[in-house]
């Protein structure tokens, strides 16, 4: 289930890279930073360590700093996420 919804997640983010992102730092700094969770979460799905967990939720945190133009709805589903995602159920 949660490989299910991190898939859900990662296309989520593609999708806000390519279409809503803004920032101080501009939407490149988004991109870059969606570009990272993205990785991050293809990384954890191949490899589910403790590590890779921590990476995937900093990754939700810069996300939230340089994607400023985050749908409501899409910022209470990383927000529900990254509350759900309990990095000590891996090793």
């Amino acid at each position: 289930m949660k490989t299910k919804l991190l898939s859900l997640l990662l296309i989520g983010t593609l999708t806000l890279a390519l279409s809503s992102c803004k920032k101080k730092g501009g939407p490149l700094s988004c991109a870059a930073d969606t570009v990272r969770y993205s990785e991050d979460i293809s990384t954890f799905i191949n490899n589910q360590t403790k590590g890779n967990c921590e990476a995937v939720k900093s990754s939700i945190d810069k996300l939230y700093k340089s994607c400023t133009a985050l749908a409501v709805t899409d910022r209470e589903a990383y927000e529900e996420f990254q509350n759900d995602f309990d990095c000590n159920d891996y090793n």
